[in-house]
């Protein structure tokens, strides 16, 4: 099990909640291929100045690198809103 401290930063809205949290190897390693591809995207290449595709393994590559260096990667996430609970007698 990783012991290791981790930050995590929230900021509720209306429609959710979204969630800025530093990611164990694992969840980065598993992150990695969408990651690649959202930086591989026409769109957000050019707004990286990314120019060269990226595989899986060089997404994983600046997490390691900040980690080494006593840095804090950070991740986003976006969880939906709850759905609301009804109140009242149940329906059968």
């Amino acid at each position: 099990m990783n012991r290791e401290e981790r930050w995590v930063a929230t900021w509720q809205r209306r429609d959710g909640r979204l969630r800025a949290y530093e990611p164990t190897a694992e969840v980065i390693a598993s992150t990695a291929p969408a990651l690649a591809a959202f930086y591989n995207n026409e769109y957000n290449r050019s707004m990286m100045a990314n120019t060269v595709a990226m595989s899986a393994a060089e997404v994983v590559e600046p997490f390691e690198w900040l980690r080494h260096d006593a840095g804090k990667p950070f991740q986003p996430a976006q969880e939906p809103k709850a759905p609301a609970r009804r109140s009242g007698p149940a329906r059968r």
